[in-house]
């Protein structure tokens, strides 16, 4: 369980964040419908999404400014990266991540996350099988373990209601870390 978290915006109030601080490379989805499912499963994956989702970052490179200057991911907070751009998933998910874990080395400990968006849902079913290992349906949450080993929590619009999406990305997180005995796919 994640504690509360206390963070000091610049504009000099105190903000207590529950859960782990979300962060979108790529910014929200394009759709209004896909921002407030992408927001809900973030949340409810111990994600805290902050006001400037919504916002597109511009450019990875600007994304990486902004993202190096926020005081509570250069003191490690908690955090998770969710990748609204998921094709071409060599380019848009795997090259983007080395980029940003090279540049923030605190994100290197990050959750990271795949919303696959309606629109990109056949593309990067058929790049993940081939690219990696899927664990399972989009309606499971599945990890998408990539090149490196890397894994990446699955969301969509066909994640079950009744799946815990907390335990998901618990257990996602733990992946990364074989020395504690988490398999690869529960």
């Amino acid at each position: 369980m994640l504690l509360p978290l206390r963070w000091v915006p610049q504009n000099g109030a105190v903000r207590v964040l529950n859960g782990r601080i979300a962060l979108f490379p790529f910014g929200a989805p394009s759709s209004s419908a896909s921002r407030h499912l992408c927001a809900a499963q973030v949340e409810r994956c111990g994600g805290t999404v902050l006001p400037s989702f919504a916002r597109d970052p511009g450019s990875l490179n600007r994304f990486i400014e902004q993202t190096s200057r926020i005081p509570a991911i250069s003191e490690s907070a908690p955090s998770m990266v969710v990748m609204t751009e998921v094709t071409p998933l060599m380019f848009a998910v795997v090259v983007s991540r080395r980029r940003i874990e090279n540049a923030i080395s605190q994100l290197k400990d990050a959750l990271w996350v795949l919303f696959v968006d309606s629109d990109q849902e056949s593309s990067f079913l058929e790049e993940a099988q081939y690219t990696g290992e899927l664990s399972g349906s989009l309606a499971s949450a599945p990890l998408w373990i990539g090149p490196g080993d890397k894994p990446f929590l699955v969301l969509s619009a066909h994640v079950a209601d009744d799946v815990d999406l907390q335990r998901r990305a618990i257990h996602c997180h733990g992946h990364r870390d074989r020395r504690f005995g988490a398999s690869r796919f529960a």
